[in-house]
């Protein structure tokens, strides 16, 4: 791959120069190449636009640094790391007075901004004895890979650290009460 690579630019001593430095960031650091992303930037002096690779550091959220909890667009608590993850799973099991409903979901999918409603609207009407969390795949990796998350949105209701449903795909606030619901049922037993 590498070999081809160079071929391709090798009549730019400038496009040569820039894949060099890219593979030898990759080499340098370890990470793999899907940390690297396309920028486009436009070039006054030329009057178009610039394509080359630049690194972007991982986002992290501010108010995580000071240690403080972030609240998801569904009102739930949001989760990020595996240790945060496996803390909600203990809470669940030692709380078995309450569900524990985990929302997966990412900010560039549209059919989580329409399940987001769904979501609110049950976090409203059972805030006593419901505990919603709320995962950003795209900030929450490790938990993507433990859980074995295909799809966005997934929606996981959980009792005492146990799955007891889950739905794949936009929901609609009926859908998920009933879904809701039955894992209130199941609690009584």
């Amino acid at each position: 791959m590498a070999h081809s690579l160079l071929r391709q630019f090798s009549s730019s001593p400038r496009k040569l120069y820039l894949v060099f430095l890219t593979f030898l960031a990759i080499a340098c650091s370890g990470l793999s190449a899907t940390a690297f992303t396309t920028s486009r930037q436009y070039n006054n002096n030329r009057g178009s636009y610039d394509s080359r690779r630049a690194f972007l550091p991982r986002r992290t959220s501010l108010t995580r640094i000071a240690g403080q909890a972030s609240t998801g667009k569904s009102g739930g608590k949001l989760i990020v790391t595996q240790e945060e993850y496996d803390c909600v799973l203990e809470e669940s099991k030692e709380n078995g007075k309450a569900l524990t409903l985990v929302f997966f979901t990412a900010s560039w999918c549209g059919p989580c901004r329409q399940t987001l409603p769904a979501v609110r609207a049950v976090r409203a009407e059972h805030a006593e004895n419901l505990n919603i969390y709320e995962v950003d795949v795209d900030e929450s990796g490790d938990i993507v890979a433990s859980t074995g998350i295909e799809s966005v949105p997934t929606i996981f209701v959980m009792l005492e650290g146990k799955l007891l449903d889950f739905t794949v795909g936009s929901v609609t606030e009926g859908v998920l009460k009933n879904v809701v619901k039955a894992g209130f049922k199941k609690m009584k037993k």
